[in-house]
């Protein structure tokens, strides 16, 4: 069964794909320059449905202790919350920057605890 997209929803949609698109070699930009912003990537981006907000969904490399690494590095990622709002004003084609909002994505870590299960049922069966 398929849901019925609205205009409005794909409007959105590209929307928020554009403004991943452009907002990528900002952030790369950032986690190359910044040691302390080194081990996140951005995993997934949300825009509000009146557009106001765009939340932006963090993981880390690491395996151990992410949501603790990303925590440090939030401090530091809220520091270039202006620099990056202004980037990505001078890039959009809109009257209006969304506001951004960084969080943390807890989706990966829990698919990294699947990944280890499963590879220890591989382990079992072989």
């Amino acid at each position: 069964m398929s849901s019925v997209r609205t205009p409005s929803s794909i409007k959105r949609a590209q929307r928020q794909s554009y403004i991943l698109r452009e907002l990528t070699p900002i952030l790369q930009e950032l986690f190359a320059n910044d040691q302390a912003l080194s081990k996140l990537f951005v995993t997934r981006l949300e825009l509000s449905p009146d557009g106001s907000l765009c939340h932006i969904f963090f993981s880390t490399f690491s395996g151990v202790n992410p949501k603790e690494e990303y925590t440090k590095a939030s401090s530091t990622l809220i520091l270039y919350k202006p620099s990056v709002r202004k980037a990505l004003s001078n890039i959009l084609p809109s009257r209006y920057t969304p506001d951004i909002r960084f969080h943390y994505d807890a989706g990966k870590e829990k698919e990294r605890y699947l990944n280890t299960l499963f590879e220890k049922i591989q382990e079992d069966v072989s």
